[in-house]
């Protein structure tokens, strides 16, 4: 059980896959879902290069962690995070996490 649990979980952030968030799907109907696009991310890439590129999209991956244990790195820079209805409050975030 533990070897198809790695299978699901992303080399790079440790975030679960896309794959698995698709599965979860029919899980999260008492649940919040938020969408994550890190917007312009390619240019840090392009300024600092992909190495650092990658250390950004796992510190927001442990940044995400500490809201939800499900938390999924769907491609590139897009996560999903999954939480039960009612642990949030209503905000709207526009900056870092």
């Amino acid at each position: 059980m533990k070897r198809r649990c790695f299978f699901q979980v992303d080399s790079l952030t440790g975030a679960y896959i896309r794959s698995k968030f698709i599965k979860d799907m029919k899980n999260f109907r008492d649940s919040n879902i938020l969408l994550i696009n890190v917007v312009d991310f390619y240019r840090i890439n392009q300024v600092y290069s992909p190495t650092i590129g990658d250390k950004v999209l796992v510190e927001i991956a442990q940044r995400l962690k500490k809201f939800s244990q499900n938390v999924y790195r769907l491609y590139g820079d897009r996560f999903a995070l999954a939480k039960e209805k009612g642990l949030y409050k209503r905000r709207s975030y526009n900056g870092a996490v």
